[in-house]
């Protein structure tokens, strides 16, 4: 994934770099998954195509629970809150 990252990331495929982003901040090391979260929520949120800021829900969310799960419950709170204004904004009825 983190060739991935760095392929994609040259050849300016935004939509790739952040998938692989998003894979290391689920299957990196602990002590750098939420790095990699960060980063792809930050590709996400300065990019201008919609294919690549339709991410912002679910990296909002599980970044959130991450923070969560670390019993870092502001942190976990605010991402959780920006995932909830996402999906009411751009998602589905489910969502």
């Amino acid at each position: 994934f983190r060739e991935a990252w760095e392929v994609a990331g040259r050849c300016g495929e935004e939509a790739l770099a952040l998938d692989a982003a998003h894979m290391l901040g689920i299957v990196g090391k602990p002590e750098s998954a939420l790095e990699w979260s960060h980063r792809a929520i930050a590709l996400a949120e300065k990019s201008a195509k919609k294919e690549v800021r339709s991410w912002l829900g679910p990296l909002y969310n599980n970044t959130g629970w991450t923070y969560y799960d670390r019993r870092e419950y502001p942190r976990a709170l605010e991402l959780l809150r920006k995932a909830e204004t996402f999906y009411r904004e751009h998602g589905t009825a489910q969502q």
